[in-house]
């Protein structure tokens, strides 16, 4: 019998070495003293101490464990030995060889008849375990952390669950919706029906998903819906998460809303600059046209005697062509390639003057009503622009006033300081008015309260630069529901006194200078060699900057007056009276054009020493022109510089 028990506890032993950690028994005993009557070997391993050490007492082991923990796995011995439940728990130790281990057990209490209790189970060393969790919960902290704080909304969905698992805080702001509310949506209650392609939604976002879980990086645009019902257009990059058994997919989410916005206005501001380029082509033809029209006129008058018929007929046409150069100046304001040259006007002819463009502007549902000042309103101010600050004003009311109203402009004069008279403008509509935070940011470049595409935010701020530059000053007064009132007021200058009017039979200067003249419109130069010739000049006339140079080299002369307009294919006019002037250097210089962006410098007004002849021009005003820049002293220097200016 002995050799039997012999034999199975040898063979007990040489099983339970082949299993890591340590197989045991351990008794509790009604004193409340412990042992480990039986310990596989491997309690070497796991406690670094033998069998024999505490097959009587079990202090040996309790003093290998983490003094934190010592007291939680005593408490977990002492209830299981009363309710008799299975002992499993996860504690630490520290061993001596070792150091800090993780180790879990798992035995079987039973009762004896003297009332001691006995466990049989097992305990293993679980530390790679333990770290390999600590790593992973690291790992997710971290994630968490940089899911949290991303720049862009974070959505991770289960494609299996068809629910989102996690939302950061960007996009519980990006959907308006709380966390936990969030969290219970589907893709779907998302979005709108369609997208703006035209594709259904869930056809799209089941499509992305697909490609998605099958390890291709998806990033597309893609509008979503906010709570409160607005579109929010969005860049969306889709990635499957590497999660083991799970088909995870990460919905990182930009608003785009702002880029969306400035490509509306960039697109818009594009469009702008198309039309204006255009309109100031038309203009620039259309005054070479009325050029030719008004000095032919003006020769074909000359030729009639006092009492002819047709004199009165063909004076007519002569007051049509001056009504049509206005509104080519009004062109070129538009288009922003008008001289920006401030003179003495009066600001009540001024806005009788565009009131018929403004009402087309306004439409028919908006009433104009002028109220002009009793004493000359004159101010120095540049015509071009302040008829453009006029039609702005009118554009801006006339879409406050969707249903129709009224748009005031009365001009008075004022005293603001003083021995300071100020013109008073004010532009007063009956529409729906500003709110304090529109009011306050009314006059930033690019502020503007108008849907995408429908404004670039920069029509306020350039009035205001403009009312500023000329010494001026603008303000806004508007409440919600109360209508718009601009305010601006520019210095009152003396009124210039009147100088006669040269009428077709007034006697022209004339003069024996020699003047070149380089036009590229062939009707233009022909018109003004003859009328040039007329006066008693010596004139040469040429259709590009490259021709008159050529013909200098070929047969030089003394020269007075380059005569040119200021855009020309190839060489333009500014370019050829640099030119000239290395082998002319006393030569007078006065440019001609239909537009004339390229004569402004800086703060863009006309550059001081530069002489001009806008067209259309009739006979009397070049002849005078002419006369007048020939009698000038010469200032090379200043005039060279405001040519190759800009």
């Amino acid at each position: 019998m002995d050799g039997n028990v012999s034999r199975s506890a040898a063979l007990l032993d040489k099983l339970s070495s082949q299993v890591p950690g340590v197989i045991y028994q351990f008794l509790l005993r009604a004193d409340g003293s412990s042992c480990f009557p039986f310990a596989s070997v491997g309690i070497a391993d796991i406690y670094e101490v033998t069998p024999a050490d505490v097959r009587e007492d079990a202090s040996p082991v309790f003093s290998r464990l983490h003094p934190e923990d010592l007291a939680r796995v005593a408490a977990s011995i002492s209830e299981s030995a009363r309710e008799l439940t299975r002992w499993q728990c996860e504690y630490r130790v520290e061993l001596p060889t070792l150091g800090l281990r993780w180790l879990r057990g798992d035995a079987k209490p039973e009762r004896l008849d003297d009332g001691s209790t006995l466990w049989h189970g097992y305990i293993g060393d679980i530390t790679a375990q333990q770290l390999a969790r600590e790593a992973l919960a690291q790992s997710e902290a971290r994630y968490r952390v940089q899911v949290e704080y991303a720049p862009e909304a974070i959505i991770v969905y289960d494609a299996d669950l068809g629910t989102f698992t996690e939302v950061n805080s960007n996009a519980v702001q990006l959907f308006g919706y709380p966390r936990d509310e969030l969290l219970l949506k589907t893709p779907m209650d998302l979005c709108p029906p369609f997208q703006p392609d035209g594709r259904p939604s869930l056809t799209s976002a089941l499509d992305g998903m697909h490609r998605a879980l099958e390890g291709q990086v998806i990033v597309s645009e893609w509008t979503y819906r906010h709570a409160d019902g607005h579109d929010i257009p969005c860049e969306v990059r889709l990635i499957r998460l590497p999660a083991e058994g799970r088909r995870w997919v990460r919905g990182s989410i930009a608003d785009i809303s702002a880029q969306k916005r400035l490509q509306g206005e960039l697109l818009q501001a594009k469009k702008m600059e198309s039309v204006g380029r255009l309109a100031g082509g038309i203009a620039h033809d259309f005054n070479n046209l009325l050029t030719i029209i008004r000095t032919s006129l003006d020769l074909a008058l000359s030729a009639l005697g006092p009492d002819d018929v047709v004199r009165e007929d063909l004076a007519q046409v002569a007051d049509a062509t001056t009504s049509a150069a206005s509104l080519t100046q009004q062109l070129l304001a538009f288009s922003r390639r008008q001289i920006i040259a401030p003179i003495v006007l009066d600001v009540n002819a001024v806005v009788q003057r565009v009131s018929g463009m403004l009402q087309r502007v306004l439409g028919e549902q908006i009433t104009l009503r002028l109220v002009t000042a009793p004493r000359a309103p004159t101010v120095r101010f540049d015509p071009g622009q302040l008829e453009q600050i006029l039609v702005n004003l009118a554009i801006n009311a006339r879409d406050a006033m969707p249903s129709g109203g009224q748009l005031t402009i009365e001009v008075r004069v004022v005293r603001l300081e003083r021995e300071q008279e100020f013109v008073q403008l004010l532009i007063s509509d009956t529409g729906l008015g500003m709110s304090a935070d529109v009011r306050e940011r009314a006059f930033e470049p690019f502020f503007t309260t108008k849907p995408s595409g429908q404004g670039t935010g920069l029509g306020l701020a350039m009035i205001h630069g403009a009312v500023s530059q000329n010494g001026g000053s603008i303000t806004l007064d508007s409440e919600e529901g109360h209508g718009t009132r601009f305010t601006i007021h520019l210095p009152r200058v003396a009124a210039p006194s009147a100088t006669p009017t040269r009428g077709v039979d007034a006697v022209l200067p004339t003069g024996t200078e020699t003047i070149v003249v380089a036009e590229d419109d062939e009707r233009v130069r022909t018109l003004m060699a003859r009328l040039l010739t007329r006066q008693g000049y010596t004139v040469h006339a040429f259709d590009s900057a490259e021709a008159v140079l050529d013909w200098l080299v070929a047969a030089p002369v003394h020269i007075d007056l380059l005569l040119t307009d200021v855009i020309m294919p190839g060489m333009n006019g500014k370019e050829l009276a640099h030119y000239l002037r290395v082998s002319h250097p006393q030569v007078r210089v006065l440019y001609a054009s239909g537009y004339t962006a390229d004569v402004v410098v800086t703060q863009g007004v006309l550059a001081a020493g530069v002489h001009f002849l806008a067209k259309p021009f009739t006979a009397g005003d070049l002849a005078a022109k002419v006369r007048d820049v020939l009698d000038r002293p010469i200032d090379s220097g200043a005039e060279s510089q405001a040519a190759t200016s800009r």
